[in-house]
């Protein structure tokens, strides 16, 4: 009587484990855009290995920073690139980005929001780079 009623438990526990687990909605990922435009009069390079997004998390904590790729990005000069990224959890997701770029021997990091403090949900961003 005990066994059975201990296999009864366990299949009524793994049951309701199963249950729940399937009623959690999948966190999505969202898809941002990203239009680089170069101002200068030759190209200019983004390194996407130093280029970086940061979430903030349950709890109004921030997360980590993550890069954006592995490889450089070459903006022709006096034009434009458009490159779509794939972040974890939704797009309403509070986002900061870091770009890290360079035109000869100059380099500079552009932030997204410009300021520390800002932040922002927006599947369309705008990196000017103009030395």
């Amino acid at each position: 009587m005990k066994r059975s009623f201990r296999a009864s438990l366990a299949a009524a526990l793994l049951l309701s484990v199963s249950l729940v687990g399937t009623a959690q909605p999948a966190l999505a990922g969202c898809s941002v855009n990203v239009k680089y435009v170069n101002k200068e009069s030759t190209s200019s390079k983004v390194e996407q290995f130093n280029s970086k997004v940061r979430s903030k998390t349950l709890g109004n904590v921030w997360g980590t920073w993550k890069k954006l790729g592995t490889t450089t990005i070459t903006v022709p000069a006096n034009g434009q690139l458009t490159k779509t990224y794939t972040h974890t959890f939704g797009c309403s997701v509070q986002r900061q980005y870091k770009f890290r770029v360079k035109n000869g021997s100059n380099a500079k990091t552009l932030y997204q929001p410009s300021y520390w403090y800002e932040t922002t949900t927006s599947k369309r961003l705008t990196v000017t780079i103009d030395f």
